[in-house]
């Protein structure tokens, strides 16, 4: 997949070469089962037409602009985004940068920045779908708009797993509440922290039990509930020698030793090597046990061995996530 990065300010002229292409348009935090329910009839649509297959992700997240105040968490990093929509079958990502000033482009501003990377031939958008200032750009201006510039409007039905919408917010609800598995259900995978390995104090490596100390790659990471989870370290992350690792982690403060700094840790099992200033994914398959407060050192360290063994039988039947496709 070919990746450009626009800024929409910086107007270009549009070369005649340009691909013709069937769009659509989105943040896509966490590429879940509704993204990919939009890019099948992107996908499709282009087929019919023999044209490319196109995706725009507004970067970095409108919400991260405009209400910082909520401190959005975010699913995925930029990075995965791109690795799991390369996935899809998409030819080409537009990664738009987002900013106070490009939010102010009207939805017909927004197509005309698209001419120097591609020649819109039809967009496909999910339910509610708004563009461009005051979210003016619904789907009947975009119908008309389609018509001034020349290309087609396709609306799909609200992706849905058991009668739950298949939305980033539900997703995020479901981290909240440890609910990881729920979570894959809606993803198509297991939910994910993409992270670099970095200094810890060691405590781990004391019990007998080594940790990779993780530092989030996103600013505002949607992360599980604290608690021990089973699940998979992906090393050499999102490329074509990434290698998985069965462990167990922790999420939480660390109470046994009146810690408040909260840590992710991963202790991967049987491995030994040195991770540290790595970049990893961390993929949460179950939760095991919520954080607690243990006597002392024994105690705990009695209980990540159970935690160990535990996260060894689940996983032993399960394949590491995204190795099927």
């Amino acid at each position: 997949m070919q990746v450009i990065h626009l800024d929409p300010l910086k107007p270009e002229e549009a070369p005649a070469d340009v691909p013709e292409a069937v769009v659509t348009i989105g943040k896509f935090d966490g590429v879940h089962l509704g993204h990919h329910a939009l890019l099948d009839a992107v996908v499709s649509g282009a087929k019919r037409r023999g044209v490319t297959t196109a995706v725009v992700v507004l970067d970095p997240h409108p919400l991260t602009i405009l209400r910082p105040d909520l401190r959005l968490k975010q699913l995925t990093t930029l990075p995965e985004k791109l690795w799991l929509l390369a996935r899809t079958g998409a030819d080409l990502a537009v990664v738009w940068q987002f900013s106070e000033t490009s939010a102010l482009l009207a939805p017909e501003g927004f197509f005309r920045s698209l001419a120097p990377v591609m020649r819109v031939r039809a967009v496909v958008i999910g339910p509610g779908f708004v563009l461009g200032r005051d979210r003016a750009g619904d789907e009947s201006r975009l119908r008309s708009i389609g018509e001034a510039q020349g290309f087609a409007v396709e609306s799909i039905q609200p992706a849905s797993v058991t009668g739950q919408a298949v939305r980033s917010t539900e997703i995020r609800a479901l981290l909240a509440a440890g609910d990881v598995s729920r979570a894959a259900g809606l993803l198509d995978r297991p939910p994910s922290l993409h992270a670099r390995v970095v200094e810890g104090d060691r405590r781990g490596r004391l019990l007998g039990f080594p940790t990779a100390n993780l530092s989030p790659l996103a600013s505002s990471p949607a992360l599980p509930a604290d608690g021990v989870y089973a699940g998979w370290v992906e090393l050499l992350p999102l490329g074509e020698r990434r290698t998985w690792h069965p462990a167990a982690a922790n999420l939480g403060v660390r109470p046994t030793f009146a810690g408040r700094r909260h840590v992710v840790e991963a202790h991967l099992l049987d491995f030994a090597d040195d991770l540290y200033g790595q970049e990893v994914r961390l993929h949460f398959a179950q939760h095991l046990r919520s954080e607690r407060q243990f006597s002392g050192p024994e105690e705990l360290q009695q209980q990540i061995g159970e935690d160990a063994a535990a996260a060894r039988s689940l996983l032993a039947s399960q394949k590491p996530p995204e190795t099927a496709s």
